[in-house]
């Protein structure tokens, strides 16, 4: 069990609170903020999870994704939107169960990269233009 987890209700929200603002560098009260820092707490969230939050939709402002603008980090849309951000969590969390684990100093596996002459290797554009010049060199 977490420190967390084992802290009054009020601490949680604050420390919720405490999270959003550290993040986005901002100094919000918690007044007329409670509801959805008392629903996040309820459904299990932590400071972590909206940090993590934050950042994801900061990587979609930047990957210019639809929908996403420097309106949807304000707390009314980030953190009170309650929905929203469990929505984004949960693809968050299928997005880290995707991933393989690596080993600590072990590089990323590179993608094969296709060239003028060959087709990517595995792909059925690879095994037709394989077929296509075997047929014509004989």
């Amino acid at each position: 069990m977490t420190a967390f987890a084992t802290l009054p209700d009020r601490d949680k929200w604050a420390a919720m609170m405490a999270a959003y603002n550290a993040e986005m560098g901002t100094a919000l009260t918690m007044k007329l903020r409670q509801w959805p820092l008392r629903t996040l707490v309820e459904m299990g969230f932590t400071p972590e999870d909206v940090a993590a939050v934050l950042r994801e939709i900061k990587r979609r402002i930047r990957a210019n994704m639809p929908g996403y603008t420097e309106v949807s980090l304000e707390f009314r849309n980030a953190i009170g939107t309650v929905a929203k951000f469990e929505e984004i969590m949960e693809a968050l969390r299928k997005k880290a169960l995707k991933k393989p684990a690596r080993k600590e100093g072990e590089a990323a596996p590179v993608a094969p990269v296709a060239t003028k002459s060959e087709p990517v290797d595995g792909t059925e554009m690879a095994r037709k233009f394989r077929a296509f010049r075997e047929r014509g060199l004989k």
